[in-house]
């Protein structure tokens, strides 16, 4: 092993793995954001970014593209991709905070889902002890 990598541990391949199916469903919440052309929800209307659908979609699509890019960094070991992971966590569960009063079951789950991402790379990602 060399410097500034770590072993997988079971937590970081959850983490890994989640952080690619979230990016993948981020994905899909902004490609149906672009295409989405009904009647936008009244309680939208004190939202956090607005009634414009496609500035989600945009916020989405960056998200997404941080969760995928960090889930298939972890696979390499490197301590940046492990950082950045930390990082999409936090990210994504601010992102499922914000649909907290329209969706509370499916933003709770995913804030639960980010936190043991965090928990599973904060604790369970650094290098072994011999290494330090």
């Amino acid at each position: 092993m060399t410097k500034g990598t770590f072993e997988m541990s079971g937590w970081v391949f959850f983490a890994a793995i989640m952080l690619i199916f979230a990016g993948l469903f981020r994905l899909g919440d902004a490609i149906w954001a672009f295409g989405y052309d009904g009647a936008v929800p009244e309680a939208l209307e004190g939202a956090l970014l607005g009634t414009d659908l496609s500035v989600y979609g945009w916020w989405w699509l960056a998200v997404a593209a941080l969760l995928f890019f960090s889930g298939i960094a972890l696979f390499s070991g490197s301590q940046l991709g492990r950082w950045i992971g930390i990082i999409a966590g936090f990210v994504s569960a601010f992102g499922a905070m914000t649909w907290m009063p329209y969706y509370p079951i499916w933003s709770a789950t995913h804030i639960l889902i980010a936190i043991l991402v965090v928990y599973g790379l904060a604790a369970h990602g650094s290098r072994p002890a011999h290494q330090l």
